[in-house]
């Protein structure tokens, strides 16, 4: 009850506030909440064309147009349609785009591909508009690198065509983009490939986890959780090879010394 009331009358003082009093509102707020790349004052970006180090020449086509839907549904930026008009400008550079094949059939035809996409961004204020920002003050973002990855499988099933294999490549890369030029960052939208994910020791992990009791104090279990996996790390190191341990194969010939001698027939 006692944070009830500060909190209804904050927001009926928000309501009745003119626009100017709401943008230092807002502005305060983002400071306490951790302010972002880009402040509360600009509403509008325009995406420039990209820069294209690749052979795909119709690349920088489509990933302008994608970014542009998907600062549309974000719904925080308005997307200008005129340079002039906007109050952030978007750079980049697809720096490189791949295709290698990471599975083969019999005849050693591929049969999926590993896609990968890099851009680089740069973000910066329109200085027509705010002429009063230095050039150091202008730059909001300068050289950010971005990578997407996604595999395609032309001939098996889901069977998929080249563009559509693209089509989600330049949509997941459209998402970091967007990420990065507010937050400065996209690492919550990588992938358990992309962070080094071990799956056979995430599922040993949830059975550690699993026998030893919920109910002792987080710092107890974290003990107990690492005295077990150094104790598996030294069996594991103790552990002789298995060619070591397995018998030879049945019909397999021994070699010629150790084959037993004839007794001898001379006096």
């Amino acid at each position: 009850m006692s944070l009830l009331f500060p909190l209804v009358y904050f927001l009926f003082v928000f309501q009745c506030s003119s626009p100017q009093e709401r943008g230092g509102v807002e502005e305060a707020l983002s400071s306490i909440d951790g302010e972002e790349v880009i402040p509360l004052k600009y509403r509008s970006i325009y995406i420039h064309h990209f820069d294209n180090r690749t052979f795909q020449a119709d690349l920088v086509r489509r990933l302008r147009d994608r970014l542009q839907v998907t600062y549309q549904l974000d719904g925080r930026l308005k997307v200008a349609r005129e340079k002039d008009e906007a109050d952030l400008w978007l750079y980049g550079t697809v720096e490189s785009y791949q295709e290698n094949p990471v599975s083969f059939d019999n005849v050693g035809q591929p049969t999926q591909f590993w896609l990968t996409l890099i851009v680089s961004i740069r973000q910066r204020v329109n200085h027509l508009k705010f002429s009063e920002l230095g050039e150091a003050e202008s730059i909001l973002l300068e050289n950010r690198t971005i990578r997407f990855d996604t595999s395609w499988t032309p001939r098996l099933p889901p069977f998929e065509s080249q563009f559509n294999a693209q089509e989600r490549l330049i949509l997941g890369i459209s998402e970091r983009i967007l990420k990065t030029s507010f937050e400065g960052w996209y690492s919550d939208l990588k992938t358990p490939r992309e962070l080094n994910y071990d799956r056979y020791e995430a599922l040993k992990q949830a059975e550690r986890e699993r026998v030893v009791p919920k109910d002792l104090p987080r710092e107890q279990r974290q003990e107990i959780l690492q005295r077990i996996k150094q104790y598996e790390e030294e069996a594991k190191n103790r552990r002789p090879p298995q060619d070591d341990l397995a018998p030879p194969p049945p019909g397999l010939r021994r070699s010629r010394k150790e084959d037993p001698q004839p007794p001898s027939t001379n006096p």
